[in-house]
């Protein structure tokens, strides 16, 4: 009996085990450049959302930054999402994060990034997409001594999506749906204060 209910658990062990979606690693690609611990920041009319390279000895977020796995638990998706919206970088030393937080709390974090020196892990620049590449600038440059460097947003989508495919196995899925139109391939963002569309081709 202890050797059936030994086998049992095992057997529990790995079915979890193998349902569970593997962390995805990030393992660079030979001719990719990394001037310094990756950070980019996306601020839009509801939520900012920020993809940053975390150290194993990095500060605990405030309660109001959340990944986005609270959101895609509760949709109905066709595939399974990675829960934590993590890469592992284990040759830089930690993670490859994503986590989103309210735009009106921004200032909020900036204070948490002096109080943490969080920021001075991230150079001098920093990237941003968004109306609040705008309307943020004075005071993220004032309060965090930084150069606010404003790019277009359906532009290092898509070169963020280029990165990805290059240097992180796995992250390409495709889901199909029955039709007899044959669309061309086209990227999209949406948010809330528009939407946005531009041809795609494979890297």
């Amino acid at each position: 009996t202890a050797t059936s209910a030994s086998g049992d658990s095992d057997a529990a062990a790995n079915a979890a085990a193998s349902a569970a979606p593997a962390q995805p690693h990030l393992t660079l690609a030979s001719d990719a450049v990394l001037l310094g611990p990756p950070v980019a920041v996306d601020i839009g009319g509801s939520l900012a959302k920020l993809v940053f390279f975390k150290r194993s000895d990095a500060p605990q977020m405030p309660s109001y930054v959340q990944s986005d796995s609270a959101t895609l638990s509760s949709v109905k998706l066709p595939f399974k999402p990675d829960p934590a919206l993590v890469i592992a970088a284990p040759e830089l030393g930690g993670e490859v994060k994503f986590i989103r937080l309210p735009s009106a709390n921004c200032a909020d974090f900036i204070e948490f990034m002096l109080e943490t020196n969080l920021h001075k892990s991230y150079g001098d620049v920093l990237n941003v997409t968004g109306g609040g590449a705008y309307k943020y600038t004075e005071l993220i440059e004032k309060k965090l001594n930084v150069t606010v460097r404003k790019l277009d947003e359906m532009g290092m989508v898509v070169k963020g999506i280029n990165f990805l495919l290059r240097n992180v196995q796995g992250e390409l899925f495709r889901y199909e749906w029955k039709t007899k139109q044959q669309l061309p391939p086209r990227a999209v963002g949406g948010g809330s204060g528009g939407g946005e569309e531009a041809p795609a081709a494979a890297p």
